[in-house]
């Protein structure tokens, strides 16, 4: 096929691959296949690919994939110079005929070229008919397998089967008529889940933080996070049931990992707390997230009672220790804690260095900002034009307008960024400086002053982690952050006090008295 390059003497091209499930994206061949023939394309015919789009695992029956969005963007913003985008088929940009006219519109009207390996390239007038034919066939053929694939999962779903991915704590069995089946080395995670929550003193949060540290990750490895614990606990499956397209089906096939008295009783809690009646969560524990139990290594979590406030472990027995002395012996910490003179010394000739970056940085920022500024009317400008002038039906006018709020939301950003440079000086100031030394050789008195949601913020620069032997109601050690650890080892700051021993990264106590 010829191509008549607008720059220079051979044609400059995008190519665009795409796969609909999330199976054909991890087994990577389709994507293979697609690359390498597309780029047999561009050498046959001399044609350079400039770059590469790839969707994976998103169907074509909208346009909105992230890559897909990229490719659009990319050919106006380069659409001097590029000439046609590559695609096996037609099928791969679009599966309904209005996104396929609007896009080959788009196109068309920055003079590039949509080439399809196995579609119709032909521009007369009865090729045109042909290629509007194609994508109705597409369409009808997307709405087909869409209807087709409904009808089997609520089959499924009917006889007791899981239609789709099994949740955590379950595993596909990958065989026609075999349901999902327990996972022996998870479904403990999900019976201790709803034990937590169904005894009425766990928020989610603390249930996933426990869940964590004693082993439980999604299948990247990754923490599971508090929404994904709130799923679990409203998920029928675990008690034998399921649910698909709004339909209860209380007589699953698969074996239940929980009884539905404990799911119910779940569901109740959730009513219960939803209604305000249960408050504890409100509260603003200061060492939330950070004290664990120097027996059993649990994270411990706040409780409060008319008789006073605990830190509590679920795990091991001896569980409780006062909240105030332990807060109090963390206040204990920050006033046995400065910096020594070599580490003041060291500190001011940091900051005066920001100090003089920070000059020299803001002209610079402001620039960028200002070139932003500019992009982002241009393509404001352009957009306004389109809304304006272009009466084809042929554009997607709301999403224009989706994508011109988008914009406008994002000068307004770069606006108030511009209005705080040519503001009062965002630099550090020398005076500031010195209030910050003053601060850090006084560490104890700055903590104190600090209300609780301040204090948290200030610890995180210091302390990982606080280690509580509840059986003395103390705090027996503790890990810092790496940073602090450094200026602790190099004498840089001082902990005047020696009855409690910290930790170091790999958790075992060090000296450093």
């Amino acid at each position: 096929m010829l191509i008549e390059p607008k720059t220079g003497t051979i044609p400059k091209v995008l190519a665009y691959i795409r796969v609909s499930t999330v199976e054909q994206a991890e087994l990577g061949h389709s994507l293979d296949v697609q690359s390498k023939r597309l780029l047999g394309l561009a050498e046959q015919n001399g044609w350079q690919i400039l770059k590469t789009f790839t969707d994976e695992g998103k169907s074509a029956r909208t346009i909105d994939r992230p890559d897909f969005e990229a490719l659009l963007d990319y050919c106006e913003d380069k659409k001097d110079i590029i000439d046609a985008v590559l695609v096996q088929d037609t099928s791969r940009l679009c599966r309904n005929v209005h996104d396929h006219l609007e896009v080959k519109a788009f196109l068309k009207k920055r003079n590039i070229k949509l080439v399809s390996l196995e579609g119709n390239n032909d521009e007369t007038d009865e090729g045109q008919l042909l290629d509007l034919v194609i994508a109705g066939f597409n369409e009808l053929e997307s709405k087909r397998t869409g209807r087709k694939t409904k009808r089997i999962m609520l089959a499924m779903f009917e006889q007791g089967l899981k239609p789709g991915q099994a949740p955590i704590g379950y595993l596909n069995s990958f065989r026609k008529g075999t349901p999902m089946y327990p996972d022996a080395d998870r479904k403990h995670f999900i019976q201790e889940a709803f034990r937590l929550w169904n005894s009425g003193s766990c928020s989610i949060q603390e249930i996933a933080d426990q869940l964590y540290n004693r082993g439980l990750r999604t299948a990247g490895g990754k923490y599971v996070g508090k929404s994904v614990i709130q799923c679990i606990l409203k998920k029928i499956d675990y008690a034998g049931g399921l649910t698909y397209d709004g339909k209860i089906n209380n007589k699953a096939l698969h074996d239940p990992i929980i009884s539905m008295e404990d799911f119910e009783k779940a569901q109740k809690i959730f009513e219960v707390r939803n209604k305000g009646a249960d408050r504890s969560r409100k509260h603003n524990t200061l060492l939330a997230g950070m004290v664990f139990c120097f027996k059993c290594g649990s994270l411990m979590h706040g409780e409060y009672h008319p008789d006073g406030s605990y830190y509590r472990c679920g795990v091991c027995g001896n569980p409780y220790a006062r909240m105030g002395f332990i807060d109090d012996g963390v206040s204990q910490f920050f006033k046995s804690a400065a910096f020594t003179e070599k580490g003041l010394e060291q500190l001011k000739t940091v900051l005066l260095e920001v100090h003089a970056q920070q000059k020299d940085t803001n002209p610079n920022i402001k620039g960028s900002l200002e070139a932003r500024r500019r992009a982002l009317d241009e393509k404001m400008s352009k957009i306004e034009d389109r809304l304006i002038f272009d009466s084809t039906d042929s554009i997607d006018k709301e999403r224009l307008e989706q994508k011109y709020v988008f914009l406008k939301d994002e000068l307004k950003q770069v606006e108030t960024q511009l209005k705080g440079l040519d503001g009062a000086s965002n630099s550090l100031k020398p005076a500031e400086i010195d209030k910050i030394l003053w601060g850090m050789s006084r560490m104890g008195e700055i903590y104190e002053a600090l209300d609780i949601s301040k204090k948290k913020e200030f610890l995180k620069f210091f302390i990982k982690k606080v280690f509580v032997d509840c059986s003395e109601n103390k705090i027996k050690n503790y890990e810092l952050v790496d940073e602090f650890e450094t200026l602790l080892s190099r004498d840089l700051v001082r902990i005047s006090f020696n009855w409690l021993p910290r930790v170091d990264s790999n958790h075992q106590p060090a000296d450093y008295m």
